[in-house]
């Protein structure tokens, strides 16, 4: 994430994965590997997908989670299975995105007065178990 600082304005910058690409090549693990195949896939789709729609915030002040499982598939976003203002699940994966989109949701509100991550209320979606021996987070 980027700020612009003449305007003060906040820009958004796509696909950020939590582990480096140069980094996972270093580690050069079976994992590491195998998670390097699916980041380019990613990267790749993204990019594709952000030449042809633009994504349209949702006005509004209200934090708004939904978290999404793709069942060890690669397909996004997967089922929904927990959405905002439901009970926990069970699934330590899907409950801890649920709680680190809100501890999000917060920082953003409380370090930068924004209403979720675009100021204007934009939903916080999540997908857990993607893929199989994935081990990285991906967000855009």
């Amino acid at each position: 994430m980027t700020t612009d600082t003449d305007s003060g304005s906040f820009r958004r910058l796509h696909s950020h994965g939590v582990v480096p690409p140069f980094l996972l090549e270093r580690l050069q693990g079976a994992g590491a590997r195998a998670t390097l195949l699916a980041d380019r896939e990613m990267r790749a789709g993204r990019e594709v997908v952000q030449a042809r729609t633009a994504i349209a915030p949702r006005t509004g002040g209200t934090l708004e989670r939904t978290i999404s499982d793709a069942k060890a598939t690669r397909d996004l976003p997967g089922q929904q299975v927990r959405a905002e203002g439901e009970n926990p699940t069970g699934d330590a994966a899907t409950d801890e995105a649920y709680d680190g989109l809100g501890a999000t949701y917060a920082f953003f509100d409380e370090v930068y007065g924004y209403s979720s991550l675009d100021g204007s209320g934009l939903p916080l979606d999540a997908t857990v178990h993607y893929g199989r021996d994935y081990d990285n987070a991906f967000w855009d």
